[in-house]
């Protein structure tokens, strides 16, 4: 009886143990792949605007709210948190992944389930203003299981999450690196003006010649060349020999005998 009893209770707990893994993997499997997961076709995109229509965006990520806007000569500006010209290849890349991406799933969720895709706490939210006034948001949540894709709603209703049914979309992780930037990468970089032609240093321009270094070997110091002689000292002296010796020649036999 006492065997019977102890093979009773095992049993009873391996059957317990058993539920308790099947419930949990089947949380799981709800989790990485939701029910209800309705494929899209090819073509389709998160937005039907064009980049083009786009006037003024707002990143909110973490602690931090970057607002910009494009200017007359289609340039973007950063107003918020500084003032200062923005990044256009930063915004440009964005702005691509907005208006050309689409979801490669979608599947819907209910509210109490948004922490298991990151949707309680955002990566980013990322609002966009058109030229007609009407303004769009894009929500990005986690990664899902494989790393690869992001979990994002579009238009949501953030005043009710708490009580709807939310749609998921299943979004290229690229928007992870397209919002998760430094505040300087933001911003263009403004480089200085050159100097004035005028006032430029030339390079023709010779450095006045420097003092004396106290410490050069003498050595080391030129040596001015000696002068070298004329060709035309030797002739001169030649002559002069030539007339001192024709006045102290002899007088001839002639000269003699009048004498």
């Amino acid at each position: 009886m006492k065997f019977q009893r102890n093979t009773v209770i095992l049993v009873s707990v391996a059957a317990i143990l058993s539920v308790a893994v099947l419930i949990s993997e089947a949380q799981r499997s709800r989790t990485n792949n939701p029910s209800g997961i309705s494929e899209v076709a090819p073509g389709d995109r998160l937005f039907s605007f064009e980049e083009a229509d786009i006037t003024q965006l707002t990143i909110k990520k973490d602690d931090q709210t970057l607002v910009f806007e494009r200017d007359d000569n289609s340039n973007w500006q950063m107003l918020e948190p500084e003032a200062i010209l923005a990044e256009q290849a930063a915004i440009a890349f964005l702005l691509n992944l907005v208006t050309t991406s689409g979801p490669s799933s979608v599947f819907s969720i209910e509210p109490d389930e948004q922490s298991d895709f990151g949707l309680d706490a955002p990566t980013a939210i990322i609002t966009l203003t058109l030229t007609s006034g009407d303004s769009h948001t894009l929500l990005l949540g986690a990664a899902d299981f494989s790393g690869g894709s992001l979990y994002a709603v579009v238009d949501p209703d953030l005043e009710n999450t708490a009580s709807t049914a939310i749609e998921v979309e299943v979004v290229p992780i690229d928007f992870v690196n397209a919002v998760t930037r430094p505040l300087d990468e933001w911003q263009a970089t403004v480089e200085a003006p050159a100097p004035d032609g005028d006032n430029a240093p030339s390079a023709e321009t010779e450095a006045p010649p420097s003092e004396a270094d106290p410490e050069a070997d003498p050595a080391d110091a030129e040596v001015p060349p000696e002068p070298e002689a004329t060709e035309s000292s030797e002739p001169e002296a030649g002559a002069e020999a030539g007339s001192d010796d024709s006045e102290a020649s002899p007088p001839s036999d002639s000269e003699a005998g009048e004498n």
